[in-house]
C-alpha cells in the first residue's frame, strides 16, 4: 500500500522522477501480490499518468487483477484500464 501511495503522490504532483519510479515499480513487483484491488489501479494510474511503462509491473498488475477481478469497484476497474490503454500495454 505504502509503494502504490508514493506512486501516486508523485503522479499528482505530476513529477516524473524516472529513477524513484522505477525502484518504486521493483519493489511493487516483489510485493504486488499483498496489495489490494485499490493498490493495483493506484501503480497503473500513477504510471500512466506520468507516462512511464513498466512491463514488469504492469505484467503482474495483470495477474493480480484477473485472481482479485471479482473484489474491484466500478472506479477502481475503469482506472485500471484507462492506464494499461494509455500506455498501450499488451500481451501481458
Amino acid at each position: 500500500k505504502d509503494l502504490s501511495c508514493g506512486a501516486w503522490a508523485l503522479a499528482k504532483r505530476t513529477i516524473r522522477d524516472k529513477l524513484v519510479l522505477r525502484a518504486l515499480a521493483s519493489e511493487g513487483v516483489l510485493k504486488i501480490g499483498e496489495s489490494e484491488v485499490i493498490d493495483l489501479s493506484r501503480f497503473a494510474w500513477s504510471f500512466a499518468t506520468v507516462s512511464v511503462r513498466s512491463p514488469e509491473l504492469f505484467g503482474v498488475i495483470s495477474v493480480e487483477a484477473v485472481q482479485k477481478r471479482a473484489d474491484f469497484e466500478p472506479k477502481g476497474l475503469a482506472n485500471l484500464l484507462w492506464a494499461f490503454a494509455k500506455l498501450a500495454v499488451r500481451d501481458v
